[in-house]
């Protein structure tokens, strides 16, 4: 017998939730953009909770930026402030990156949480 959506089972040390009818059929294909889903195949479907990739790309951009920023300073400031600014921005952009960066090294070495199941045939998590 097929659960309906809603419907929960309980037990001692488990829950059962049903929590939504079998979908709608759309003719188009899935798609995964954040890189969320990790595995995928007629019966489960496992989604991970930390995108690692995307806060890499976040904090590439912000170096690169900050970089610029350093070499903006260094070579088109002005007459007699320009080595003060380079060095200003120069330790301010690194203590802050490289706290960021810190912290996403640790996150990456940090082993990975496990997965959400969804039971993709009986609907239940």
């Amino acid at each position: 017998m097929t659960p309906q959506a809603g419907e929960v089972k309980a037990g001692l040390l488990w829950k059962q939730e049903h929590l939504s009818p079998l979908p709608i059929p759309t003719g188009e294909p899935a798609s995964d953009v954040a890189g969320m889903i990790w595995r995928k195949n007629e019966t489960y479907l496992d989604i991970g909770s930390l995108s690692l990739s995307a806060g890499w790309v976040t904090l590439h951009s912000m170096s690169v930026f900050f970089a610029g920023l350093t070499v903006y300073m260094l070579f088109f400031g002005f007459r007699y402030d320009t080595y003060i600014g380079f060095w200003l921005s120069l330790i301010t952009s690194t203590v802050m990156m490289g706290f960021l960066w810190k912290g996403y090294i640790k996150a990456y070495r940090r082993p990975l949480m496990p997965p959400l199941r969804f039971h993709r045939q009986r609907r239940e998590v």
